[in-house]
């Protein structure tokens, strides 16, 4: 058994993989959206509850360690010879949806009076250094993002790159760099995975399902018990070695990738998730300050929360999926295409 099962779409998608990325954004989403605008609608999440101590440590950071690993694993199989197109090519996968979704959010603030004409200038601090402000809070991950990315993209043909690779993962915990390393993580997970005696011990241990079976049990229990503590620089490293093992064992389980590929919605939804994490707060905040502040409710009423959430999730889907759309249109090609152009002579 190995880990060319993964169910994938025509172009190539591991759909398992999408519904992965949608869960963790519909779980960013969905902490964010109690905490900052419906803290009390009902929802008891104090540590008294039997659902708090199930669901405790699995926050808002852990779902973003999914996203981390998740970038490292594919970027590791990026097969594009010309480093330099692949890299200008992330750039403009992180940049272009950043402008966008940056300006929206000045223009939406410009009319609620929050914002003055010189704030525009944020605008291509955002998109352009992916640094984080008022206009998109989500930035931060960004620069992370594609720091990683850069990294995996030059290690990948290296001769040692398992090792080079594992050394700068302890280099930038030491750095505080620890979502470069969570990053990381993920991309060691697929290269391993293609080493010949890695390949020959899954296949011994598949011909065993029972302990095989209760091998990858085991290694689900210790990926949730690993992250049951306080928030803080470590239990995120944590997180990111949870999501590791969570990724490794679906590597490996036919099963849980069919449940996951299944749903169409499921997948589709991870498909845009980058759009719905760079866009969910203003439609949070949309929600709770220009509808939800407007009407009479009863902030105890769990059908209200209900409604309010559903409203939210599915308008923010909405504008991600017409992003999703935007971001693939012929002018944005043309814009790709231009680069392409000019690629040859930077490299």
């Amino acid at each position: 058994m190995s880990a060319d099962i993964c169910q994938k779409t025509s172009k190539n998608r591991m759909l398992w993989i999408d519904s992965l990325k949608a869960i963790a954004v519909s779980w960013i989403f969905l902490t964010h959206f109690i905490q900052s605008s419906f803290l009390n609608w009902g929802i008891n999440f104090s540590w008294g509850t039997i659902g708090s101590k199930i669901l405790y440590g699995i926050s808002g950071k852990y779902a973003v360690s999914f996203f981390c690993v998740f970038l490292g694993y594919l970027a590791a199989q990026s097969k594009n010879k010309n480093i330099v197109d692949r890299i200008v090519h992330r750039y403009l996968q992180f940049c272009i949806p950043l402008l966008l979704v940056s300006s929206l959010q000045y223009v939406i603030y410009y009319f609620q009076n929050s914002v003055s004409k010189r704030d525009v200038f944020l605008i291509p601090s955002i998109s352009f250094l992916f640094e984080s402000n008022m206009l998109c809070a989500q930035a931060w991950c960004i620069s992370f993002f594609f720091s990683a990315s850069v990294i995996i993209y030059l290690l990948n043909e290296k001769k040692h790159r398992i090792l080079f690779m594992l050394f700068l993962s302890v280099l930038f915990l030491f750095y505080q760099r620890l979502w470069i390393s969570i990053c990381l993580f993920g991309a060691i997970i697929y290269h391993v995975s293609q080493l010949s005696f890695f390949k020959n011990f899954i296949k011994q241990m598949s011909k065993n399902k029972l302990l095989f079976s209760a091998l990858k049990i085991c290694l689900l229990v210790v990926a949730y018990l690993i992250i049951r503590f306080p928030e803080n620089d470590t239990t995120y490293l944590l997180d990111g070695v949870s999501a590791s093992i969570i990724l490794l064992v679906c590597l490996y389980s036919p099963l849980i990738q069919k449940i996951l590929s299944f749903p169409s919605l499921l997948h589709k939804t991870g498909f845009i998730s980058f759009e719905i994490f760079l866009l969910h707060p203003m439609f949070y905040c949309l929600t709770n300050n220009l509808i939800f502040s407007r009407i009479k409710y009863d902030p105890n009423s769990r059908l209200t929360f209900l409604f309010a959430f559903v409203f939210a999730y599915l308008t923010v889907w909405l504008f991600a999926y017409l992003m999703s759309k935007l971001l693939k249109s012929k002018y944005n090609k043309k814009i790709y295409s231009f680069v392409d152009q000019i690629i040859p002579n930077l490299s």
